[in-house]
């Protein structure tokens, strides 16, 4: 049998969506988590987007990093304008809740508190629903309060998701990440980088 025979098949970006729409539904119906549409569409929405290596990780010094959650918040913080406050704020939880529903292992292993992310996470979304000036995200504010209050919740829903659509496929950049966040895979660390991504270790063991 060829090798491209031996290949699996790849979610493609013309059914990804299409693909986590109905991971997410049959997830929160499994979950007895009543939710709005608005909502499970915007976690449907921040699944696909992270199927992109490109809006998950941030370049830094010539590499691809992913940047801590202390570190998006510190920078929300330092916003000279309440449109980039909300950028950092939104993106302080979506990567909240796209790690600790998918790297739920990486977490225990490292001896950190998922209650960390839900946190963070649900405090960047609660930010977002309650400010009264805020008009940049004004449509998406029954949402974030929506995910706000039901954060752990929702992580609960991405973990589901994880595990039913994951692809056994040494391309898959998501599978790899994850491989190589929880036990240093070193084939997953050679395809993220041939992919363009160089994860690195910190001097305090943390990985990312």
């Amino acid at each position: 049998m060829s090798e491209v025979a031996k290949k699996p098949k790849l979610i493609t970006d013309a059914n990804v969506t299409e693909f986590f729409r109905e991971c997410v539904e049959d997830a929160a119906t499994n979950q007895h988590l009543e939710a709005a549409p608005d909502t499970l569409h915007y976690v449907v929405s921040l699944l696909a987007n992270f199927t992109r290596s490109s809006a998950l990780f941030t370049p830094e010094h010539g590499q691809t990093a992913l940047k801590p959650l202390a570190e998006i918040y510190l920078e929300s913080l330092q916003s000279e304008s309440r449109q980039q406050r909300d950028v950092a704020l939104r993106r302080l939880g979506d990567i909240a809740l796209f790690i600790a529903g998918t790297f739920s292992a990486y977490i225990t292993r490292k001896g950190l508190s998922p209650d960390y992310y839900v946190s963070m996470g649900g405090s960047a979304y609660g930010s977002l629903a309650e400010d009264p000036q805020s008009q940049t995200l004004s449509a998406l504010k029954g949402t974030f309060g929506e995910l706000s209050e039901k954060f752990d919740r929702f992580v609960d829903v991405v973990a589901e998701v994880n595990e039913s659509g994951r692809v056994d496929d040494d391309q898959s950049l998501v599978a790899n990440y994850g491989r190589w966040l929880t036990c240093g895979d070193r084939r997953a660390e050679l395809a993220l980088r041939r992919a363009g991504i160089f994860p690195v270790a910190t001097e305090d063991g943390m990985t990312h």
